[in-house]
């Protein structure tokens, strides 16, 4: 009933989504049904009854996904502070495994909290966590600290199973400073090893190295074969609009 409901807001149907999870609800207290019936409600701007199915969910279930999934709709809407609320739910979770210290140093970063997300990041990393990595050297750079972001990469890429990461997360350092012809070097050695997510980063960060340096006709090209491999990634398809009209 749950890919029923998720159908149905798909096809803009919201009403027939409610219908759907609150049939469930009226079956026993589900957490994934008010999350779901929350976001039709939120997709139909009633925000109050959306806030009421989401509080509900929180309650009934501890979950740093729910919480975070919850925060990404008011965060896309421009109400990042009325999203903030589970966040701070979020934090409360004890964490317990490599990808609960993940989430909720994302939780901490998106609430500004630096040093606690810094501290989350690191013992999710100790764990084998390359994505908390990759974000950690986001924090980095999003700061303006560019040569700890290029320290922390630098010291994963002999490390197994982060090294596309870490080749993708020195492209980053590299295009912050315009240096278009290391990020390409560094993304060649990182798709070398890529696989998944880590290969689409690459990919679309090789494509922005292009546009850094006005070859359009390349990035173009490349976008091209991009968008037929991820089709969905929101990314691409504002830098495909940007690059259109180049």
């Amino acid at each position: 009933m749950y890919y029923e409901a998720e159908t149905c807001v798909q096809a803009g149907d919201l009403d027939g989504a409610i219908e759907i999870c609150t049939n469930i609800q009226e079956e026993k207290a589900d957490a994934d049904a008010l999350f779901l019936r929350g976001r039709a409600y939120f997709l139909q701007k009633n925000y109050e009854q959306a806030k009421v199915d989401f509080d509900a969910a929180v309650e009934t279930k501890e979950s740093y996904q729910l919480c975070l999934d919850i925060y990404e709709l008011y965060q896309e809407s421009s109400m990042k502070a009325d999203g903030d609320r589970y966040l701070e739910a979020a934090v409360k979770i004890e964490p317990k495994t490599t990808e609960d210290y993940y989430n909720i140093g994302c939780a901490y970063y998106y609430l500004e909290e630096q040093d606690e997300a810094v501290k989350a990041f690191s013992k999710a990393m100790k764990d084998g966590s390359s994505a908390a990595m990759e974000i950690l050297g986001e924090v980095y750079l999003s700061n303006g600290q560019n040569d700890e972001a290029k320290a922390l990469f630098s010291s994963y890429l002999s490390t197994d199973g982060f090294a596309a990461a870490a080749n993708n997360g020195l492209a980053l350092c590299a295009l912050a400073e315009n240096d278009t012809d290391s990020a390409l070097s560094y993304i060649e050695e990182g798709l070398k090893t890529a696989e998944d997510s880590d290969r689409e980063n690459l990919l679309f960060n090789q494509i922005v190295s292009y546009e850094k340096r006005a070859d359009f006709d390349t990035a173009k090209s490349l976008m091209a074969d991009f968008l037929a491999a991820y089709p969905e990634n929101t990314a691409a398809q504002r830098e495909n609009t940007f690059l259109q009209n180049r």
